[in-house]
């Protein structure tokens, strides 16, 4: 049985949180030294670097509307909002696959 997308995108969130790598990274040395199969349930050797690319593709279309939910929610945990006179939470767009800033 295939990984669900939404434990797929978990793993890649918290990769990118907590040691961003590669893809081939996550599947070969990052989840297997993780306690995430217990958390996510996802036996360690079910996380691939093919369902993880493939689930990168299936999030892509979506990436502006998740990046602008994003900040909402940090202005609202955080009560940062530049009109509140809070500091200001730049536009950015991460490139999902190497962790680099592109600013807009």
């Amino acid at each position: 049985m295939e990984v669900p997308w939404s434990g797929v995108a978990a793993v890649l969130a918290i990769n990118r949180l907590c040691a961003p790598g590669s893809e081939l990274a996550i599947e070969e040395r990052w989840y297997p030294s993780t306690a995430l199969d217990d958390l996510l349930e996802i036996e360690k050797g079910k996380i691939s670097d093919t369902r993880l690319y493939c689930c990168l593709d299936r999030i892509l279309p979506h990436k502006t509307k998740l990046e602008q939910n994003l900040k909402q929610r940090y202005g609202e945990l955080f009560g940062e909002h530049p009109a509140h006179g809070g500091t200001e939470v730049r536009e950015g767009t991460a490139d999902l696959c190497d962790g680099s800033w592109d600013r807009k």
